[in-house]
Parts: structure tokens; sequence; C-alpha cells
């Protein structure tokens, strides 16, 4: 099998991103003859933040992690390519810095990545990952604690074993890539500014070349979100997206035909249903979805503030969707009565 490279540009938020290296490092276990299944490439973008600069240098000293310098900021996509070039030969993981990982992440995601020959990029399961997001799809899930966030992994690598399902595209927040699919597309595109689609746009290239992008839904991957330039995100995602339409004119349809068919929901309910609860609700609500949801749900916000937690269950035809209120598990349980087993 070939080798493996996780790269990860680092730039700001210094908490996050030491918490990242960390999980990467305890992520990284070695096989029975000693050897690491993954080598690590950092690229400090030019950091304004000296205790980052220094922490990098330091892991690299020791030989922990492989380390790219930028003399000047390059941006994501220059970072990324600038590491690329480094890594002529391997299955490479683009990594966001604010991302926790669980351990052996790199050989599940290299498991599913290979178990086709024509897969192109792999995508885990996440808080904060669009259509990969869980429990709620194209939601700003709350970011769970490291406990939880291997909890929640492992739980996936059971209850979601060998289910890989095709989607639009993935995306960079944790991102494999095989080999043979980089050497069919190159790199990222330069025409993107400051991180955002330019993934989306690698992805739908590597479509073109006949390669396929999945979902493995059996790993999850902490995510805590752009932190980076949050108040420029809404233009640069526009005005990016129109560059991404020139040239994929379907792409944003067939998003929302995904959107609606919604595939993954299924390993989101397998995994919502295998997690432990947090236990005893102080408060159940019941409410019918049409006409109390609004009611419920503001209901279940003055509870919350209160430090009560409540669990939302509400009623749609034959159908009862359970929802925990402060945005944790359960939220994609939906218990049917049409059958009488069900009752």
């Amino acid at each position: 099998s070939s080798e493996l490279t996780v790269i990860v540009p680092g730039y700001r938020d210094v908490k996050a991103t030491l918490d990242c290296f960390d999980s990467l490092i305890k992520a990284r276990i070695p096989d029975p003859s000693g050897k690491s299944p993954f080598r690590i490439l950092a690229v400090d973008d030019a950091s304004p933040e000296p205790e980052l600069r220094r922490y990098l240098s330091d892991l690299a000293a020791a030989g922990t992690i492989d380390l790219l310098v930028n003399a000047a900021n390059l941006g994501f996509v220059g970072a990324i390519n600038r590491a690329l070039e480094n890594v002529p030969e391997d299955d490479v993981v683009l990594l966001n810095a604010d991302t926790i990982v669980p351990p052996r992440f790199v050989e599940r995601l290299a498991a599913v990545a290979h178990s086709a020959p024509n897969i192109g990029t792999v995508t885990p399961l996440s808080n904060n990952g669009d259509i990969f997001s869980f429990p709620t799809p194209n939601d700003l899930n709350p970011m769970p604690g490291r406990k939880r966030i291997l909890e929640i992994d492992k739980v996936a690598d059971t209850a979601n074993a060998g289910h890989v399902i095709d989607v639009p595209s993935g995306i960079g927040f944790c991102l494999y890539v095989t080999r043979e699919c980089l050497a069919a597309v190159g790199g990222l595109s330069e025409n993107f500014e400051r991180g955002y689609l330019e993934d989306g746009d690698l992805c739908l290239r590597a479509r073109t070349e006949g390669f396929r992008n999945v979902c493995a839904p059996s790993v999850y991957v902490g995510h805590h979100g752009s932190k980076s330039f949050q108040h420029e995100k809404r233009s640069l995602v526009l005005r990016n997206l129109e560059i991404l339409d020139q040239r994929f004119p379907d792409y944003r349809r067939e998003c929302r035909a995904f959107e609606i068919a919604d595939p993954l929901q299924p390993v989101r309910i397998r995994l919502d249903r295998a997690l432990t609860w947090t236990p005893e609700p102080s408060v159940l609500i019941l409410g019918h979805q049409w006409s109390f949801a609004a009611v419920a749900e503001e209901r279940a916000r003055h509870l919350g503030e209160q430090g009560e937690r409540a669990i939302l269950l509400m009623r749609e035809r034959n159908m009862v969707r359970v929802s925990a209120a402060d945005g944790t598990s359960p939220q994609a349980v939906q218990l049917k009565f049409d059958s009488e087993a069900a009752i």
C-alpha cells in the first residue's frame, strides 16, 4: 500500500492548532514493527504567532513532524500546493488545523479510499462539515469535547462499518485524496480566494477524470470551523461560488438534490441510535410538527437557560422525531408507527 502524508497548514488560532497536532500525534499508532502509519507535514504559513512557530519548530526538531516554513503568507491554497510539491508519491490527507482527529483515522480513511479502484476522495463525518455534519446536516453542531469526539468516532467505526456513500464533492476540513487522483487533477486551483470551495473544485475536477467522491461515515472528526476570517466568509463564498458555477454549471443543482434525497440520513440515524445519550432529560416536550414546533423550541430554549435539558418529541403523520433541544444527540432518531410492531 502507498505511503500516507497528512498535510496541516498552520497560521493563527494557537490553542486550536496545538490541540489539533496533539490529537494527530496521538492518532499515529505504530504497527507491530514500530513503523509509523503516516507522516505529518506541517506548513508554517508565515504565522504571526510566536508560540505557534516555536511549537511547530520544536516538533520538527524532535523529528515528530516534517515542517515547511513559508517566508510570506501564501494562504490555504498556496500552503497546500507547496506541501503537495514536497509529497511526490503518497496518498494525502488535507487537514485543517482547527480539527480534533481520532486514533487510526488515516488508516481507516485509506481502507475506504482503496475499497474500490475509482475512489478519488474520502471525507469523514464531523460536527461541522456541511453535508457531512452530524447529528444535524448542513448545520454547525456544537464542537464536542475531545473525549466525546473519540466516543462518537468509536461508535461510528462499528455502527457504520463497511458503508461508503457517494457524494457530489468532499470537503477540505479533512479530505483524503489518493495519489492516482492527485496525479490526474494536480493541486488546488489558484483561482479561489482564501480557503473556500477550492476543495470542492478539486473534487469536481476529480469527477471529470472518472473518480468518485465518497463519505466514510465510519470515521468522525471534530471541527471548530472558520475562525480565520469569519466576517469576510460570506462575500468570499459567494465570489468563489460564481467561479465554481462557471466551471461546473450543474453542481449547485446537484447539491440541492443531494440535500433533499439525503443519502447520509441512514448512517446518521444508525450512529445516533448507537450512541450513549446524556442521561435523563429533565423535560420531555411533546408536540405536533406543524402547529407546535416554534412554541416547543421556544419553551426548550427557556428551559435550557434555566439549566434544564429538554428532549423534543415532534409528531409528523405516522412518525415521531426525537431531538435534544441543545443540539447534542439524539437528533436523527425517528420512531415510525406504520406497523403494529412499532407501537
